[in-house]
C-alpha cells in the first residue's frame, strides 16, 4: 500500500491505494489502510477505532470479532451480506455530526436467515447431519449517532440467528431435530436515527422448523430469547412482518407429515428487559405483538389430530425512566395488559414518544393500558394505537 494526499474542498484527506489501484476505505488510527471492515477489524486491537475514510461496498459478510467502534466519518458502508457481530463481541457505531446530511450511514442487509447485524442462522439438516444447527447469539451493539438502516426479510434485523430447519430422516431412529434461535444480544442507542424492517425486529432469532423423521414430523424448534434493550437518545423505527418488534423469536412451525397425530410448533423466546429513557420510538408488527415474548410456532395438522400451537414467549419488563410497565403475553396468544406506574411522570415529560402500534385486531397486543400520571407538557405523548 501507498499513501498520497488529496484536496478536497481546501481540506485534506489521506488516499491509501493497494496493488489494485482500489482506494482504501478504512482507517484503524495507527497508520494502517484497509479496503474491507472485516480485514480492518481482524488486525485491529481490541478497543480500537477504525474510521472510514471513503465510501464501502462489502459483497461479502462482514465480521466483527472483538470489542471495536466504527467512526462512520460521514461516510456509507453498505454491507449486502449484513454483519457478523456473535457472542462477547461489541460494535459501536459512531457518528461525528448530528445533521443528517453529513452523519454518515451503516446499510446492512442480511439472507438465509442471518440477522442483518448480530448472529448467523444455523444450517438447516439434510440426510446427513439430519438435524438443523442452531442460531448462533448475538453480540453487543451500541449505535452512538449516524443512521443505521437495516432490512432482514427472513431474519431478524439486529440480534440472534435464526435456528436451522430439521432435515428429512431416512429411518426410524433419526429425529430430523430443528435448531434454537440464537439469543438476543445487549442493544443499546443514544443518538442517530434507526431504520429496521424485518421479520422480526431486535433481540432473539427464530426457530428452525421441524423436519421429517422416519414415523411422522419433528416439532418445531423454540425461538432465541432477548436480552436488554436500551434506548436514551434517538429516532428509532421498527416495523416488522412476523414478529415483535423488540424481544424474543418466533418458535418455529412443526415439520409436516400426514399422520395420525400432528407435530407442536416451538415455543416463542422470552421477552427481555427494555428501558425507554428518551428519543423517539416508533414500533409496528404487521402480524404479532410489539415488545415482548416471541410468537408460537405453528402445529401441523395430522389425519386425526393436530399438533399443539407453541406457546407465545414470557412477558417483557419494559423501564420508561424510572417506572416500569409490564407487558405480558398469555400462553394462548391472547392479550395481556400494560401498566404504567405512577412514579414516570417528571421522567415522560423527557421523552418526546413512545409509539405502539399494530394492524392486527384483534392481535396479541395490549387490551387494557393503565396510566396514572399528571398531565404531560406540551408536545409529549404516550400513545398506544390499536
Amino acid at each position: 500500500l501507498y499513501a498520497h494526499w488529496v484536496e478536497v474542498a481546501s481540506k485534506y484527506v489521506a488516499v491509501v491505494e493497494g496493488n489494485n489501484g482500489t482506494s482504501a476505505s478504512y482507517y484503524d488510527g495507527e497508520n494502517s489502510y484497509f479496503d474491507s471492515l472485516s480485514l480492518a477489524a481482524s488486525k485491529a486491537s481490541t478497543g480500537a477505532t477504525i474510521k472510514m475514510i471513503a465510501d464501502s461496498v462489502e459483497t461479502t459478510t462482514t465480521t466483527i470479532n472483538k470489542k471495536l467502534t466504527l467512526d462512520l466519518n460521514g461516510k456509507t458502508l453498505t454491507a449486502d451480506k449484513g454483519i457478523t457481530l456473535e457472542d462477547e463481541n461489541i460494535l459501536t457505531v459512531y457518528a461525528q455530526s448530528d445533521d443528517p446530511a453529513v452523519m454518515g450511514e451503516l446499510i446492512a442487509n442480511s439472507d438465509n436467515g442471518n440477522a442483518g447485524i448480530g448472529g448467523c442462522a444455523g444450517k438447516d439438516g439434510n440426510t446427513n447431519p439430519i438435524n438443523g444447527e442452531k442460531g448462533m447469539p448475538a453480540g453487543t451493539f451500541c449505535q452512538k449517532g449516524g443512521k443505521v438502516t437495516v432490512t432482514a426479510e427472513t431474519g431478524t434485523c439486529i440480534g440472534g440467528g435464526k435456528g436451522g430447519n430439521g432435515g428429512v430422516a431416512q429411518s426410524s431412529e433419526q429425529s430430523a431435530i430443528a435448531g434454537i434461535g440464537g439469543a438476543g444480544g445487549e442493544t443499546s442507542f443514544f443518538g442517530g436515527i434507526t431504520i429496521l424492517t424485518g421479520k422480526t425486529g431486535i433481540g432473539g432469532g427464530n426457530g428452525g422448523k421441524g423436519g421429517i423423521t422416519g414415523d411422522g414430523a419433528s416439532h418445531g424448534e423454540r425461538g432465541g430469547n432477548a436480552k436488554n434493550f436500551s434506548v436514551y437518545a434517538g429516532d428509532i423505527t421498527i416495523n416488522t412482518s412476523d414478529g415483535v418488534c423488540i424481544g424474543g423469536g418466533n418458535g418455529g412451525d412443526a415439520g409436516t407429515k400426514e399422520e395420525l397425530v400432528g407435530s407442536g410448533g416451538g415455543d416463542g423466546g422470552n421477552g427481555g428487559n427494555m428501558s425507554f429513557i428518551g428519543g423517539i420510538v416508533k414500533a409496528q408488527s404487521k402480524a404479532f405483538s410489539c415488545f415482548g415474548g416471541g410468537k408460537g410456532g405453528k402445529g401441523s395438522m395430522g389425519s386425526m389430530y393436530r399438533g399443539a400451537e407453541g406457546h407465545n414467549g414470557q412477558q417483557a419488563v419494559i423501564k420508561i425512566g424510572d417506572g416500569l410497565a409490564a407487558y405480558s403475553m398469555n400462553d394462548d396468544g391472547t392479550a395481556g395488559e400494560m401498566i404504567v406506574s405512577e412514579d414516570i411522570s417528571n421522567t415522560l415529560n423527557n421523552i418526546s414518544k413512545v409509539i405502539i402500534t399494530s394492524t392486527v385486531k384483534p392481535g396479541p397486543i395490549p387490551e387494557t393500558i393503565h396510566i396514572h400520571t399528571p398531565e404531560l407538557q406540551e408536545g409529549v405523548a404516550l400513545t398506544y394505537d390499536a
